[in-house]
């Protein structure tokens, strides 16, 4: 009978350590709380987050909070680099369907890209920040003010 009750206390302290390491793992792990009220300003700048990707962001307060939300996504964050290197890996080709986007540039450029592939390819390329609008082309008499 001691036997039984030295195992079983052995094995309910075994657990009680894997779960307040589980517990704590989860309590400690990485968050960001923090609201970015970003400008519009266009000061493109580029970051990866492999190494063998390609991100542009408006500024570089968009990127911080780029980074706050993959930090609470559990996801790498995007680290700067410089846009030749960047570059290197911009989308060459986009898959050849038609699913129109209709997107905005913060001077109140309107353009209709083929699919989002080729938007971010555009971006990647051009350093021009683009915002969806909407999903479809974009209508001819549309100028986006604010």
């Amino acid at each position: 009978m001691i036997k039984c009750s030295v195992l079983f206390s052995k094995f309910a302290f075994i657990l009680l350590v894997i779960a307040s390491s589980c517990y704590s793992q989860y309590v400690l792990r990485k968050r960001c709380n923090t609201a970015y009220r970003c400008s519009d300003e266009e000061k493109p700048v580029w970051a990866t987050t492999t190494g063998h990707d390609c991100l542009v962001y408006r500024n570089a307060c968009h990127l911080l909070s780029a980074n706050c939300d993959r930090i609470n996504r559990d996801e790498p964050e995007a680290l700067l680099t410089d846009r030749e290197v960047c570059q290197r890996f911009c989308a060459t080709e986009c898959p050849p369907f038609f699913v129109p986007i209709c997107a905005f540039h913060n001077e109140g450029k309107m353009q209709t890209f083929g699919n989002q592939c080729e938007m971010e390819k555009h971006i990647c390329k051009t350093g021009l920040t683009f915002s969806i609008f909407r999903a479809e082309k974009c209508p001819d008499d549309l100028e986006f003010k604010e």
